[in-house]
């Protein structure tokens, strides 16, 4: 009986070294794909992936999305990136919001946009982001009508146009965005890419300014300060230049110290 016991021990631990021999790794994968063993190498990535392995998922995404070692499938492509963005992979990330892209989803346009923009994980690419935010921005997509309007308005990658700055960062503000409105309101003061016009500044910096945004608060007090669009008022300026150095905003807060000093409002 100890006999049996010994033999069948030493058939398990013979038959885990076997097994042990016989796993293949993802260096291993890695290595046949570098020799363009495709099919070999999408042998070894699928277990791997499907047990979790980040870097095998991403390795199975592009072998579907190119159709190498396997029968393209996009589908399949995107879900296995999508497994391993979810992990982290900045690769994956980028993969999985340009496959979606092409796909036509707005959102993954914005966000790859974002990408080439920010030059996250990658080298800027201003000629790209402005691509994919125009695509986007075509679809209605207001966050990508606002960059795309701030592209315009700063020259990023394309020489300044103001004038497509305001009709991208209008069809964003009508939207409801909060920046693009703010952005909009400036140039309504500056008479940038618009006819300078004070009570539409004033129109566009108080819807942004209702949303929180620092900046616009500041203008639009600014704008009481001045009497600009609207009678001037140094109290509902003082308010806005209250909220908005409770927001952060530094010039907001120098306003108020200039006005309590000359006396105009009190604390």
């Amino acid at each position: 009986m100890k006999k049996l016991r010994f033999l069948i021990l030493v058939a398990g631990i013979i038959f885990i070294f076997s097994l042990t021999a016989n796993a293949k790794t993802l260096h291993d994968g890695i290595d046949l794909y570098k020799k363009e063993d495709f099919k070999m190498a999408f042998e070894i990535f699928e277990p791997l992936a499907k047990q979790g392995h980040m870097e095998a998922q991403s390795f199975l995404g592009i072998m579907y999305y190119q159709g190498i070692g396997t029968p393209k499938n996009i589908k399949k492509a995107l879900s296995y990136y999508l497994l391993s963005a979810k992990q982290g992979n900045i690769e994956a990330q980028f993969m999985t919001n340009l496959i979606s892209s092409e796909l036509g989803d707005t959102n993954a346009q914005l966000n790859l946009g974002m990408l080439y923009l920010s030059g996250k994980g990658y080298n800027p690419d201003y000629k790209e982001a402005f691509k994919w935010f125009h695509k986007a921005a075509k679809k209605e997509n207001a966050n990508a009508q606002y960059n795309l309007g701030l592209m315009h308005l700063k020259g990023k990658g394309i020489p300044k146009n103001y004038k497509e700055a305001a009709r991208w960062l209008n069809k964003s503000a009508e939207q409801g965005n909060a920046n693009a409105q703010y952005n909009l309101g400036f140039m309504y003061i500056k008479g940038y890419g618009v006819s300078q016009d004070y009570k539409e500044a004033v129109k566009w910096s108080n819807k942004s300014a209702e949303q929180g945004n620092a900046n616009a608060q500041y203008n639009l007090g600014l704008m009481y300060i001045k009497g600009y669009g609207v009678p001037q008022d140094f109290n509902e300026a003082a308010k806005w230049f209250y909220k908005a150095a409770k927001n952060g905003n530094i010039n907001a807060q120098k306003s108020i110290e200039v006005l309590l000093q000359k006396k105009i409002i009190r604390e």
